[in-house]
C-alpha cells in the first residue's frame, strides 16, 4: 500500500493555500492514513491468502471463498477502534460501540458485502449499528481498504488488454474512485480502485458506469486553476468520474490518486450541484 501520509504531506502548503482541505480535514485524513499504515506494518506478508486467488479468471480474488483468519480479524478490529475515535474526535454525536462489539463475529460478510456492492445488506447492517448507510460504509471501506491494498500487492496476476475491459477492478470486482490519463502511453486512461488500490486500463471514449460510448453525451469539466484535474460526465446516465491527467514527463507514481480523490472533493460538490451522481 503506497503510503498516503506521505504524499498528503507534500500536498500540504497547496491544499491548504488554496482550500481544498481546511486544517481540520487534513488533519483528519492524515491520522486516517497513518493508522491504515500502522496496520499494514502489522500484518505481515499476508501470502496466505493466495489460496483465494484464481489462475487466469477475473476478478482474480475469489470473494465468496474469503475467510479472513483470527489475526487479520484481530488487526482489523484494532484498526476500527482507531478511525471511529478519530472520527468521534470530530463528529462526537456517532456512536460505534455496536460495530465495534460485532466486527470480528462480522468481518467476513461485511467484506464481502462490500466487494459486491450489496448495498441492502450494508444498510441493514449500518442499521443495526444505529449509522446511515454513507456513514456506515466510510468507516468499514477506510477498515478494509489496507488489507484490501496489501493483498494486491501480493498478486502478480493481471489481464491483458483484450482480457478485461471493465469498469470494475480485475483483481476485487470494486468500483474505481478515479481515473487517470497517461500521456506517456499514447494517452491511456486507467481506472483506479477505491478499494484495493489497483490500476487497469479502460477505453477513453467509454462511460464507466453505462457504458455509452456516443460521444456526444458525454463531456468534461476542466479545473481552469490546475489543469491536470478534469472531471468526465456522461449525459446518458448522469454520472461523473474525477481524472488526473500525467504529463509525459512524469512518473505514474509520483501521483496517489487516494489523496488526489481527497483534496479534489470541490469538483465533486460542483459536479453534484450540476445534478450528476459519483460512480
Amino acid at each position: 500500500m503506497t503510503k498516503h501520509s506521505e504524499y498528503l504531506n507534500k500536498k500540504k502548503d497547496a491544499v491548504l493555500k488554496d482550500g481544498s482541505l481546511t486544517k481540520e480535514l487534513f488533519d483528519f485524513y492524515m491520522e486516517i492514513f497513518l493508522a491504515q499504515e500502522d496496520f499494514i506494518s502489522k500484518s505481515g506478508e499476508l501470502s496466505e491468502y493466495a489460496e483465494f486467488f484464481k489462475n487466469g479468471v477475473f476478478p482474480v480474488l475469489a470473494v465468496e471463498d474469503l475467510v479472513l483468519s483470527d489475526k487479520t480479524k484481530s488487526l482489523l478490529s484494532d484498526l476500527l477502534i482507531k478511525l471511529t475515535g478519530i472520527i468521534s474526535s470530530v463528529n462526537q454525536g456517532m456512536d460505534f460501540s455496536h460495530l465495534k462489539e460485532n466486527f470480528k463475529d462480522n468481518a467476513d460478510v461485511l467484506l464481502s458485502g462490500l466487494l459486491k456492492q450489496d448495498y441492502d445488506f450494508l444498510e441493514k447492517k449500518g442499521k443495526d449499528s444505529r449509522l446511515a448507510l454513507d456513514e456506515f460504509i466510510f468507516v468499514i471501506h477506510n477498515v478494509f481498504r489496507p488489507f484490501m491494498a496489501a493483498l494486491k500487492n501480493i498478486s502478480q496476476a493481471g489481464p491483458e488488454r483484450e482480457e478485461w475491459m471493465e469498469s470494475t477492478c480485475p483483481f476485487c470486482g470494486y468500483l474505481p474512485d478515479m481515473s487517470k490519463i497517461v500521456e506517456s502511453k499514447e494517452n491511456q486512461r486507467h481506472l483506479h480502485c477505491a478499494v484495493c488500490e489497483n490500476d487497469w486500463e479502460f477505453p477513453r471514449l467509454v462511460c464507466p458506469v453505462c457504458g455509452c460510448n456516443e460521444q456526444d453525451k458525454h463531456g468534461f469539466f476542466e479545473y481552469e486553476d490546475n489543469n491536470i484535474y478534469r472531471v468526465y460526465y456522461c449525459d446518458e446516465c448522469r454520472h461523473y468520474i474525477k481524472n488526473v491527467r500525467i504529463p509525459k514527463l512524469k512518473e505514474e507514481s509520483g501521483f496517489d490518486l487516494t489523496v488526489e480523490d481527497i483534496i479534489t472533493s470541490f469538483l465533486d460538490a460542483a459536479m453534484i450541484d450540476k445534478g450528476y451522481k459519483r460512480i
